[in-house]
């Protein structure tokens, strides 16, 4: 959420807007797939990828030494932040994003 929103009084108008993109990014998950992001199968996610969010997630993985069962959770992650950008595929700054919410678990030891 943009800081100036943040600031603003009138958190209804905040939090319908929340609810209407929520319900958008659902709409788009069950028409891509009749399914949820949580319940699609990792090879699946991996076609959503583009290759330089492949490439990304990779080196992330590589480096942070991600299992498979973590490796498919960020992209679950990473397509929901798509859904709800309204894109059709998960972008690098897609996973770059949930990278960063996967880094902030870490740091306040709520993830090993």
């Amino acid at each position: 959420v943009p800081a100036h929103r943040l600031a603003e009084t009138n958190s209804r108008t905040g939090a319908e807007e929340a609810r209407n993109a929520i319900t958008q990014a659902r709409v788009r998950q069950l028409a891509r797939s009749e399914r949820l992001n949580s319940e699609i199968e990792g090879k699946d996610l991996v076609n959503l990828t583009d290759e330089p969010a492949r490439a990304i997630l990779g080196r992330a993985s590589e480096k942070l030494d991600l299992s498979a069962r973590s490796y498919h959770k960020m992209l679950r992650v990473a397509l929901t932040i798509a859904d709800l950008a309204g894109s059709d595929v998960i972008g690098q700054q897609h996973v770059a994003e949930a990278l960063g919410y996967r880094a902030m678990d870490w740091e306040s030891g709520l993830s090993q």
